[in-house]
């Protein structure tokens, strides 16, 4: 069974293992004929998409849940009416045959900031202009024993701002990874401290891979 769910700004500062629990619970409670891991300590069959940042608003999170029986249209009925507030359901089908994880087969984000105030129109355009004819776009990224610079800009394949919405489709897994905070930053002309505090209105609008053929692969499908 594959879910295409989301969370709202109830539940954005709710850790990636918080969710994972959360939705644990809620199988159980829902009574869903999960399969197990054998061993000491059994484990259900769950694998979760590419981890969500904390803050961070999403319709396009997934979940694969392998069952012990054939996937009836009650069951994602019954989970649904157990999820608590502040979770969605998007879309679910039977997911037949997969074998590599979802966060291995998926390799581009789209991040969506309704910026109404926040985000001057010509400075944004100007910058987006300016970072992607850019040949290279180093940046700095904090460890806990050191400091590094990474080039991301191999990562950035669509910045758009349109009508206030600013849209960016990064790279994740083998597309590269930049994080959208590191794109505020590029965009905006302000500190690192409020390009973090406009990243915790973002939001996570779909997760897809692309083909190195062009060809563009839904979440669902892959």
């Amino acid at each position: 069974l594959r879910i295409r769910w989301g969370k709202t700004d109830r539940l954005k500062y709710m850790s990636h293992l918080d969710n994972m629990r959360l939705i644990e619970r809620s199988i159980r409670r829902a009574c869903l004929p999960v399969a197990y891991s054998q061993g000491h300590n059994p484990t259900m069959k769950l694998s979760f998409g590419p981890p969500l940042p904390l803050g961070f608003t999403s319709e396009a999170e997934l979940l694969d849940i392998t069952l012990e029986t054939n996937l009836m249209p009650y069951m994602i009925e019954k989970l649904k009416s157990v999820i608590p507030d502040g979770l969605f359901f998007v879309e679910a089908k039977a997911a037949l045959g997969k074998t590599q994880s979802l966060s291995a087969a998926l390799n581009r984000a789209v991040y969506q900031l309704n910026s109404n105030d926040l985000l001057k129109e010509d400075v944004i355009l100007r910058n987006i202009d300016r970072t992607m004819n850019a040949k290279e776009l180093p940046v700095e990224r904090a460890g806990k024993n050191q400091t590094t610079v990474v080039d991301i800009r191999p990562a950035i394949y669509s910045l758009t701002y349109q009508k206030g919405l600013l849209t960016m489709t990064l790279g994740i897994g083998e597309g590269g990874y930049a994080r959208p905070s590191e794109i505020l930053l590029l965009l905006t002309d302000v500190d690192r401290q409020k390009a973090e505090y406009f990243a915790q209105k973002l939001h996570r609008f779909d997760l897809f891979r692309v083909e190195q053929n062009g060809e563009q692969i839904s979440a669902m499908d892959v």
